[in-house]
């Protein structure tokens, strides 16, 4: 029976396990059989508790989880083999290593022994080396077992943190259809719990309407007539779902199936509401007064309307997809576009666009700019009107007024300056002159004789002679010297910045020329005439003024005329 100093050697036992080193529990009712099972395994290392009988066995088993149990196979109060059901029975006791000792001639026993669950026996007399043999071979196993067992739940556990992060649901079915595996995801979607689900069949987990395409694909897989993975597309609690159907083989034997359920009714909404959006944009679009057309950031024209093609002339199936820089905008569309983009969201400007058919169209545009959340440049919604006849009308408007101010400007006969204009002009030039001390000259001509060649050729012949006098005027001033007809057959040319001896020079030359041309008249033989030209100056510093200037070039064209005509005079 157990003393005192027993019961203490089994809690000195207890206090100090090392945790490091594998853990036999002996039990025997004999102390000193126990004591020599305890020196022979603590010589190999090993920690030793002791029981001296199976109620005490059963409770050191729930406190200390050995790696091994000895037990004796008879022994008061509870025998092994009862311990050994017990200790099956408790949580890590199904897998536990347990080596029982008997007499040789217990066959009886032994085989009850099996029955309750006992891995080994070694009968009396012990034989010591062949027991520690077979200790270490049992830990061996156990160790390795637990080894694969915590590796197995390590990968059971990050596997099932994976699935309980994936925003899908994941089930996994047996050959039966049993579930076996489900994570949260999956659970939600049915709205029932994981205990309510595991090992029961899919098909209460699904509802009862769920595609028959499901269930066909999963007897093809049982069947081995298909192993390829499936998409379905179902119903599950009021929402729209994919779902991917995987075949699980190990060495080409079908294990079970993967679903991956992934809930596309968000996608399906956005789908619609895009529709929608795309829809209504379309109506108004093809609803609006104005023509426009629509372009991506890469600048390439999305969408138009009827107004747009009635304008340009384009179909739509032609204009869609093209770039924008079709339209040969001579506004440089592109650089509106990207640059503005930058800066600001509506642009509005008057330019040119291409038709379909070469025209080029006036329009006035309005370019809205658009932008996602983030302030990103996204592409723009052009409007435009065909104000080509608006242009067109102004355009002829402004001509008409020029043509008129040329005419209110110029001699009708021989295209120049008329006298009104021309000593408007004048006056500016001797104005500027004065300003920047600077001088200016003039010339003033007549034709000699001009009465009599209208009377002996008639007024037709005249005019072509006040025509081609004209011409050779202008054909000897500066570039930007300017000539107009006085009054009559008088002319007058002004001179900025030319002195006295420069004017004289030019009034000479243009006498040479006029008298060595040879005028053919309609229905005459060739006439020449001659000239007599008046000069005078403004020198710099003066304070003439332009009736000063002009009465000097009429008294210097008298003295011409009275000297005997064809010359200069100043």
């Amino acid at each position: 029976m157990p003393g005192t100093n027993q019961g203490k050697e089994k809690g000195m036992a207890d206090n100090s396990l090392n945790k490091s080193s594998p853990l036999i529990l002996v039990v025997d009712d004999d102390r000193a059989e126990r004591q020599m099972f305890r020196s022979a395994l603590e010589n190999d290392g090993y920690q030793v508790i002791e029981a001296e009988n199976g109620v005490e066995a059963v409770e050191l088993f729930e406190k200390s989880t050995p790696h091994i149990i000895l037990m004796d196979i008879m022994m008061p109060v509870m025998s092994g083999i009862d311990a050994c059901r017990v200790i099956r029975g408790l949580p890590g006791g199904n897998r536990l290593p347990l080596v029982m000792i008997s007499e040789p001639e217990e066959d009886d026993m032994i085989h009850r022994a099996l029955n309750a669950g006992v891995d080994e026996f070694i009968t009396r007399p012990v034989n010591f080396p062949l027991l520690r043999r077979r200790v270490k071979l049992l830990l061996r196993s156990k160790l390795a077992e637990e080894s694969l067992k915590s590796d197995a739940e390590i990968g059971l556990a990050r596997l099932q943190a994976v699935l309980s992060s994936m925003q899908q649901g994941v089930v996994f079915v047996d050959v039966l259809d049993r579930i076996t595996e489900i994570n949260q995801y999956a659970c939600d979607l049915v709205e029932k719990k994981r205990e309510e689900i595991i090992n029961h069949s899919l098909w209460k987990m699904l509802p009862e309407d769920t595609d028959q395409r499901l269930r066909n694909v999963l007897e093809d897989y049982k069947a081995g007539n298909s192993l390829a993975p499936v998409s379905i597309h179902n119903w599950i609690r009021q929402g729209e779902f994919t779902i991917t159907v995987q075949p699980v083989q190990k060495d080409d034997h079908y294990l079970g199936t993967l679903l991956c359920i992934i809930d596309i009714s968000p996608l399906i909404e956005a789908r619609r509401t895009l529709e929608f959006e795309k829809c209504l944009q379309d109506k108004i679009l093809q609803t609006a007064a104005t023509a426009i057309y629509i372009v991506n950031s890469y600048g390439e024209i999305v969408n138009v309307n009827d107004e747009f093609c009635l304008i340009t002339g384009f179909d739509r199936e032609e204009i869609l997809g093209r770039h924008l820089l079709m339209l040969k905008s001579k506004c440089q569309e592109k650089c509106v576009f990207f640059d503005t983009a930058r800066t600001e969201p509506i642009l509005k400007h008057q330019c040119t666009m291409t038709s379909k058919d070469g025209r080029l169209l006036s329009i006035l545009k309005n370019i809205n700019i658009l932008r996602d959340d983030r302030g990103h440049f996204t592409g723009g919604i052009v409007s435009f009107i065909d104000i080509t006849k608006i242009v067109e009308a102004k355009e002829e408007a402004e001509r008409a007024r020029e043509h008129a101010e040329h005419l209110a400007s110029v001699d009708y006969l021989t295209g120049l300056l008329n006298r009104r204009v021309f000593m408007e002009r004048l006056g500016q030039e001797v104005d500027r002159a004065r300003r920047e001390s600077s001088p200016v000259g003039i010339i003033l001509a007549d034709i000699d004789g001009f009465k009599k060649v209208n009377d002996t050729y008639g007024h037709q012949a005249g005019d072509v002679v006040l025509q081609v006098f004209a011409s050779r005027i202008s054909c000897f001033s500066r570039s930007y010297d300017f000539v107009g007809r006085y009054g009559g057959e008088e002319f007058i040319t002004c001179l900025p910045g030319a002195n006295c001896e420069q004017t004289l020079k030019i009034a000479e030359r243009t006498r040479l020329a006029v008298q060595e041309q040879c005028i053919p008249l309609p229905g005459c033989d060739c006439i020449n005439i001659t000239a007599s030209f008046g000069v005078a100056c403004i020198e710099p510093g003066s304070d003439a003024n332009v009736d000063w200037l002009i009465a000097r070039a009429d008294e210097a064209l008298y003295r011409a005329k009275s000297g005997g005509r064809n010359r200069v005079c100043l």
